[in-house]
């Protein structure tokens, strides 16, 4: 489980991005963090990751453990890519850093190479990241969270630049992951569809900096029209569920 006890950031004085947010998550949810542009998504997966005061993993503070330690509990995976040139290969490897020795052992070279296999990123292996399309980027992105095998992966718009049958096969590996080996997810995203449909819980921000966490089975129209204004409606179609603006 994960703690939040009374977290506030602001990245200037007088000016808070989150005021005194608290919440528990259980292991092995998948949880969908949701709110306006700007409103501090990104803010909080950072906070959670870098272990800011209040925040707990099992009972034990996350910033009174080591860079590396940290780094196996809990993985982020931000928004923004990590150095161009880097292959693919070389990128999801940066998710094994932190259990390495002094080089990769054979169990790391598995576990990239299996991470790889899982996101169907063999053809373009040795391919450096300025080479290859957005979807393939966001995918490998996602490899370096998959690689380090920690408790908690924390994605960042994870389905940035993909279209919907990717996005679909995308949070299918992140399910079976969470469902079999009992991960937590925590993942930001401005697709509300996708959102409904995969995650399990909800933390909602809000414009007064306050932070809601609710059960997929408790979340209302009302609450996403808090969010984002009466335009938005929950819609139910020959079985699936949307999220619609009109």
């Amino acid at each position: 489980m994960i703690r939040i006890d009374h977290l506030s950031y602001a990245y200037h004085k007088n000016k808070p991005v989150l005021h005194d947010v608290s919440f528990n998550i259980e292991q092995g949810k998948i949880i969908a963090v949701l709110g306006k542009n700007g409103i501090g998504k990104s803010t909080l997966l950072s906070c959670i990751a870098n272990g800011e005061t209040g925040v707990f993993e099992d009972e034990m503070p996350l910033n009174k453990m080591s860079l590396r330690e940290r780094a196996k509990r809990i993985n982020y995976v931000p928004q923004l890519s990590f150095a161009q040139s880097l292959t693919v290969y070389e990128t999801i490897s940066l998710g094994r850093i932190p259990y390495y020795l002094f080089t990769p052992s054979k169990e790391d070279k598995e576990i990239i190479d299996q991470t790889i296999a899982t996101l169907g990123l063999e053809s373009i292996v040795l391919s450096p990241l300025e080479e290859i399309s957005g979807g393939e980027r966001q995918k490998t992105l996602l490899g370096v969270g998959l690689a380090a095998d920690s408790d908690i992966l924390l994605l960042d718009e994870p389905t940035n630049n993909l279209d919907v049958e990717a996005k679909a096969n995308l949070f299918k590996i992140i399910v079976e992951k969470v469902k079999t080996l009992q991960k937590t997810v925590i993942f930001s995203t401005h697709d509300l569809t996708i959102a409904y449909q995969y995650a399990d819980a909800f933390l909602l921000l809000h414009e007064d900096e306050s932070v809601v966490y609710i059960d997929k089975k408790d979340l209302k129209e009302e609450h996403l029209k808090r969010l984002y204004g009466d335009a938005i409606k929950i819609v139910q179609h020959e079985g699936d569920t949307f999220i619609s603006y009109n």
